[in-house]
This record gives structure tokens, C-alpha cells and sequence, in this order.
């Protein structure tokens, strides 16, 4: 069993749509799948056809998260971080990941792959980065994240990045991945996620990207990620 952490530097990045549509990809190649939504914003849930006021999850009952769990497909099984009762709390961080660092060895007769979304790095992920069997860092090809991408030390040797929204036809992008290329040239993925209004539309749906348009660009962008990912080793720990 595979842990993959997808996380991002800065909000807005795509992490949790690539969470999503890289679990349904690497189903799509016949493994089975665990996607943990590991960000108190609760929406990797929105990816799919569960109600908007299901406030099912692990975070305030981890011990029988089982039941909280949902087979969204045959072979993908989605386990929301939830929305609290009134008056209750959910799981703090250093608790939440110690609960899951203890799971994951039992998940293995069950799951080939748990892909968790981490949100925007930061300390609290370090646990899950430096378990992880591929830690992905999802990056827009802008300004913004270009000056991030300096300014941080979240940038280890075994962390993956992935670019996602790629659009050739905007200048300022094709010139920050060229840049990129010599940068990080050992951690740049080959495979890119291009810009595709046909994901915005299937999201719309509550509809995967396979589902709803399996010969779109951003279809086939998440089949090479799932084909990619298959093909790794294990590479030196992130963190």
C-alpha cells in the first residue's frame, strides 16, 4: 500500500481537484483506492454525489471512520474530514495524524493506494510528507507561486511537482515552466495538467473528469499522472 500526499504551496492551486481526479485516474488503471480528505475545509467530498449537508468524517469519530466512509465508486473509497456536531470538535492536528499514521499499515490488505489531501504545506503535514510514498506538490505556472517557490524550504529533495492549469498559450507560463525546467529539473513531473474548461464543467456536475469527458485533455493529463505514479519507486523521503 502507497501513500500519496498532495498538498500545495498557496491557496487555490488544484490540490484537492488533483487529490480527486488522480484517485479516479489510478482506479481507472485497476488499483483500489483510499482518498482521505485530510483539510478541515471538508471539500474533497464536493468531487463527488454526496449531499452538501452530509457532515459524515473521521475527524471527531477517527476510531470508526469505516462508517463514516464512502464507496463512491467500485475500487475508490472516499473518507471525508467532516463537519463536526454542534459542540463538538474535530481531531486536532498532531492527534489526527498520529491516528492515521498507526492505520495506514493495516489499510494494505484493503487498499493499493491512500492518496491524502494536505492543503497548503505547512508544519503540521510534516508527518504525513515524511511517510508518504510520493509526496505531490501541486503548482500554477504564475508570478505568485514562481516567488513562493523561492521563498520556501518546503521544496525537499523527494517532493514531486506537478504543474497544474498549464496553458502553452499564455507567454508568462510557458516562460516560468522553461524556468522551471533547469530549477527543479529532478522533481519536475514530465506530465502536466493542462488548463481544460471540460473540468470546471464536470466539477459543475459533481461528475469526475472521466466520467463526464474521458477524451478531454485534462482527462488524459490525469491517466498519464495515474500511469506515471505507477511506474515510480520509492524515492528518498520528502521532509
Amino acid at each position: 500500500m502507497k501513500l500519496m500526499t498532495v498538498g500545495t504551496l498557496r491557496g487555490g492551486a488544484g490540490a484537492t481537484t488533483v487529490a480527486a481526479m488522480a484517485a479516479e485516474a489510478l482506479v481507472g488503471q485497476g488499483a483500489r483506492v483510499l482518498l482521505l480528505d485530510a483539510c478541515p475545509e471538508n471539500m474533497l467530498r464536493l468531487f463527488f454525489p454526496i449531499a452538501y449537508e452530509a457532515q459524515d468524517g473521521w475527524a471527531h469519530a477517527p476510531q470508526v471512520w469505516t462508517e463514516q466512509a464512502f464507496e463512491v465508486q467500485e475500487r475508490l473509497v472516499l473518507c471525508p474530514f467532516g463537519q463536526p456536531a454542534d459542540g463538538a470538535q474535530a481531531l486536532n492536528a498532531d492527534a489526527a495524524v498520529e491516528f492515521w499514521m498507526q492505520s495506514l499499515p493495516r489499510l494494505a490488505p484493503e487498499f493499493d493506494w491512500v492518496i491524502a489531501d494536505i492543503g497548503v504545506i505547512g508544519p503540521g503535514s510534516a508527518s504525513w510528507r515524511r511517510t508518504a510514498f510520493m509526496d505531490l506538490i501541486v503548482l500554477n505556472p504564475d508570478i505568485g507561486t514562481h516567488v513562493r517557490m523561492g521563498q520556501s524550504s518546503l521544496l525537499a529533495p523527494g517532493s514531486r511537482l506537478l504543474i497544474n492549469q498549464f496553458d502553452p498559450a499564455r507567454k508568462l507560463s510557458a516562460d516560468l515552466v522553461l524556468d522551471w525546467r533547469v530549477r527543479y529539473a529532478d522533481q519536475l513531473l514530465p506530465v502536466f495538467v493542462h488548463r481544460d474548461e471540460a473540468l470546471h464543467e464536470a466539477l459543475a456536475k459533481r461528475m469526475t473528469i472521466a466520467d463526464y469527458m474521458p477524451r478531454s485533455a485534462a482527462a488524459l493529463d490525469f491517466s498519464a499522472l495515474a500511469v506515471w505514479a505507477l511506474a515510480q519507486p520509492r524515492l528518498e523521503q520528502p521532509c
